[in-house]
């Protein structure tokens, strides 16, 4: 509530002739104050004293109704900006000028409890019988600016993911070709000093593939395979491990949802992106410290973050990961989710962890927050669609025996990468057809040529995709086993819920006792 204007202008010395007139006008005064319930408004004096100030002005800035009047406005202000604010209203009595233009300008404000947000102020001022007097107009803009960062950070996130998902296609073809050709002069090789030199290859190409295996992740084009999973379990899964993984000196503690919370989400990639999370809590407490997890149960209509960040509306499952680290500035902790970027040491990581959990967390329709200050900690913070589902079974069917001798048609526009193909295919024993598009290869099946597996690559030039051609051959020759392989999953994600999930996919870069296994998997279910 609003003091009346004999309460508020009861300070001693003050000008009678200001008192007078304030009281003339008390009834017109005292309605405009209480008008306003969400903008603040402040009359103050040339020296800053605060005359009036309404209840909204109050509730903002955290202090009781009434309490601020007599006080100097400078208390409403971090202390850097207080000088500033001086200066400011010096040139303006001395030149007659605003520094405040009439659409106002965007200023810090500071609570009594010392946080600091964000103001939209309009500045007036009146004469009021050779006194000056100044009306402050402010709005809390915290809202306002966290949904503008939320869209900032994702445009930025969406601008670098395209660029890393294209070039971690491209290079995982690379590394395809060169797995496949290391692995295929092994069995050529006997001399041992050959062999731990093509086996050192291999583990460089295994990182090379690891490295973009991240870049998909954080780009969202990563390929997943989602079930439904109880977060709980899983957390306490992680935490288990961790107990081996991490530092003795760091006390791991957990603080979970007492009922299941349920989302749809590839375990494995949940797995990981805990473990990245655990070791950068790790990196930041290097003489120990204590890592807390926690889930709880959220929702877009009580959680004012996940308004601001636009998340689908519903009911979201909270994952907080807490250390009692150093805690990051502002500027890195905006950085934090960037490919390539960390703090370490030169050749103590690829600053791809945190991005791969963004990436993870955002494909799977999540949202990713940190909160961090200097000497306080970071505590990240994940967000799932909570899934009404019951948890998915655990597949402990046993992979099928290979097969050998059937017909298997590639279809890959990539020369050395066909030519490669069918040399893999042929080592596992089968015959091998070529094509380089999807209307070639769809003419080799039109001639009645026995085909028992299409074995096509996703991203293809021309009308006809991979996808588009595993359509239509399984409309047109449901006996011809299909598998799909891609560098990334982004073309597989179309508006038509059929195509997900429809054909089995290999991801590259692969190994040969890969390959083997699902074509063992889609000939052996041909011949069942």
């Amino acid at each position: 509530m609003t003091l009346s204007i004999d309460e508020q202008v009861s300070l001693p010395n003050y000008p009678s002739k200001i008192s007078d007139k304030l009281h003339r006008d008390a009834a017109l005064l005292n309605a405009l104050m209480a008008s306003s319930m969400i903008d603040a408004i402040i009359v103050s004096d040339a020296n800053g004293i605060i005359l009036r100030i309404n209840a909204a002005a109050s509730h903002i800035f955290g202090h009781e109704d009434g309490a601020l009047v007599g006080e100097s406005i400078n208390r409403l202000m971090p202390p850097a900006v207080r000088s500033e604010h001086d200066n400011i209203v010096e040139r303006y009595l001395e030149t007659g000028k605003p520094h405040i233009k009439a659409h106002g300008r965007e200023i810090e404000g500071m609570r009594d409890d010392g946080s600091v947000f964000p103001l939209h102020v309009t500045l007036g001022h009146i004469d009021l019988d050779g006194e000056m007097l100044f009306i402050a107009m402010m709005h809390d803009i915290t809202e306002r600016k966290q949904a503008e960062n939320a869209l900032n950070q994702a445009s930025r996130m969406e601008a670098i993911g395209q660029l890393t998902g294209g070039f971690a296609h491209d290079f995982n073809n690379l590394l395809t070709i060169a797995i496949g050709n290391l692995e295929l002069l092994r069995p050529k090789l006997t001399d041992e000093g050959q062999l731990g030199m093509l086996q050192d290859a291999l583990e460089s190409v295994e990182l090379g593939a690891e490295l973009t295996g991240h870049l998909l992740a954080f780009a969202r084009r990563s390929i997943l395979e989602p079930v439904t999973i109880d977060i709980n379990a899983e957390i306490e899964r992680a935490i288990r491990l961790l107990r081996h993984t991490l530092n003795p000196g760091i006390q791991i503690k957990s603080q979970l949802a007492h009922d299941p919370v349920h989302v749809l989400a590839d375990p494995a990639r949940l797995q990981t992106a805990m473990l990245n999370l655990a070791l950068n809590a790790q990196d930041a407490m290097p003489r120990g410290g204590v890592l807390t997890f926690e889930t709880a149960l959220t929702s877009t209509s009580t959680n004012r973050l996940l308004r601001s960040m636009r998340a689908d509306p519903g009911k979201y499952v909270q994952i907080s990961v807490h250390d009692t680290g150093a805690g990051m500035d502002t500027e890195t902790a905006r950085q934090v989710f960037d490919p390539f970027f960390t703090t370490k040491a030169v050749g103590h990581g690829t600053g791809l962890g945190l991005a791969m959990v963004h990436g993870f967390i955002h494909q799977s329709g999540g949202q990713t927050d940190v909160e961090t200050a200097l000497g306080s900690g970071t505590t990240i913070h994940l967000y799932l669609p909570l899934s009404t589902a019951a948890p998915s079974r655990a597949d402990t069917s046993h992979a099928p025996e290979r097969s050998s001798g059937q017909t298997i048609l590639v279809v890959e526009d990539d020369d050395r990468l066909r030519n490669l193909t069918i040399t893999r295919v042929q080592e596992l024993g089968h015959l091998v057809i070529e094509a380089s598009d999807a209307k070639t290869a769809i003419n080799i099946i039109e001639s009645g040529v026995r085909i028992d597996v299409l074995f096509t690559d996703i991203a293809m030039p021309g009308e006809m995709d991979g996808r588009a051609l595993a359509r239509h051959v399984q409309a047109t020759r449901p006996d011809i086993g299909v598998l799909l392989t891609t560098g990334f999953s982004e073309s597989l994600l179309s508006d038509d819920p059929t195509d997900k999930n429809q054909f089995p996919i290999l991801k590259k870069p692969y190994h040969q006792n890969q390959l083997a296994q699902m074509l063992g998997k889609l000939l052996n279910s041909n011949t069942a």
